[in-house]
C-alpha cells in the first residue's frame, strides 16, 4: 500500500535491498517484486563482514 501511495503522489519509488548469503539466491524474485511494486529504482547493497 505504501509503495502505491508514494507513486500516487508523484515521488520516485526506490527499493533498497540488502543482499546477503540467505537471499542472494532469490534475486529473480526480488527483481520481480520490485517490478510488481512499480519501483523506479533498485538499490542493491552488499552486507559487510565485520569481526
Amino acid at each position: 500500500k505504501v509503495a502505491a501511495m508514494i507513486k500516487d503522489h508523484g515521488y520516485p519509488m526506490v527499493l533498497n535491498v540488502v543482499i546477503h548469503r540467505y537471499n542472494i539466491g532469490h534475486m529473480k524474485e526480488i527483481l520481480e517484486m520490485a517490478e510488481a511494486l512499480g519501483a523506479d529504482y533498485i538499490e542493491l547493497a552488499n552486507t559487510q563482514y565485520y569481526g
